[in-house]
């Protein structure tokens, strides 16, 4: 099943992230203002600098929830993602053949289309 529309923002910039067994936390001067399990967390954003505790990012590289650092403005600073799945050979490779028969490839993809339409 499909997690959708779970993305957590963070704008308070006294807001310090850790992780409680399942749970991530946000508090503020010591006092926990959110508490989400993990399960319900698809991507965090976190707006101006901000603290985020080493074992809560461990967590969210594990399960692949990222975490995005953004300045106040919304421009990009970092992102703290897990490891990259799939084979960067075999991409680099479809994209050569792509490169040399991609007009052939796009012919014969809407002859069949054509073909399966009527």
């Amino acid at each position: 099943m499909r997690r959708l529309l779970n993305t957590i923002y963070i704008t308070n910039e006294m807001s310090y992230l850790s992780l409680d067994g399942e749970n991530l936390v946000c508090s503020v001067e010591g006092e926990i203002k959110l508490r989400i399990p993990f399960a319900n967390v698809e991507n965090i954003v976190c707006f101006n600098y901000m603290r985020c505790s080493p074992a809560l990012m461990g967590k969210c590289v594990q399960k692949h929830i990222p975490i995005n650092f953004l300045s106040l403005q919304g421009k990009f600073l970092a992102k703290v993602c897990g490891e990259t799945k799939g084979n960067v050979f075999f991409r680099v490779r479809q994209i050569d053949v792509f490169r040399k028969k991609g007009l052939f490839l796009a012919q014969n993809t809407m002859a069949a289309k054509f073909s399966n339409a009527r």
